[in-house]
């Protein structure tokens, strides 16, 4: 609004509104992903998605990221009933083991955010791995609730540490 006001801007908030929440974003992948998304590929190791967000948002940024094509599983959990089944919430992370068919020592997941993503290891023995990019994460400032049972810098680190075996 101040914004608007104060820049003698023609438009509407709501307008703003939604040219955000619809707008297609011009995203890419780390270098450090799809090598290692196709070193689990190359395994027969099933992958799956679990984000949070307005399902228009995160659709449009996983199609940016051609997703769809690439992973088994995509659950975006405000389509699972409302933002109440964002993480930690135990029913996404169910979702994927039955889609997947694999058991929840069977599953790793890995998260960038620590107030959240991590949670779910108190729950069931989902094998949880922290991202954590020094210097260009946006979850910078957030704090650790659940302790993840793996930290690594990136992706590579990933591979060259052996997380995944």
């Amino acid at each position: 609004d101040r914004l608007i006001k104060n820049n003698g801007i023609k438009i509407e908030v709501n307008e703003l509104i939604d040219i955000y929440r619809n707008h297609k974003p011009t995203i890419r992948f780390y270098d450090d992903v799809m090598p290692f998304i196709n070193e689990l590929k190359a395994k027969a190791i099933k992958t799956g998605i679990i984000t949070d967000g307005r399902p228009e948002g995160q659709r449009a940024k996983l199609e940016a990221l051609k997703c769809y094509s690439i992973f088994d599983k995509i659950i975006i959990t405000d389509e699972l009933g409302g933002i109440e089944y964002r993480k930690p919430h135990p029913l996404s992370y169910e979702k994927m083991a039955e889609s997947l068919n694999v058991n929840y020592d069977e599953m790793m997941y890995i998260g960038d955010n620590p107030s959240k993503d991590f949670g779910i290891s108190e729950i069931y023995p989902i094998k949880t791995v922290w991202v954590k990019r020094e210097g260009e994460r946006i979850h910078t400032n957030k704090k650790v609730f659940n302790k993840p049972k793996y930290t690594v810098d990136d992706f590579y680190q990933m591979q060259k540490t052996g997380v995944i075996q």
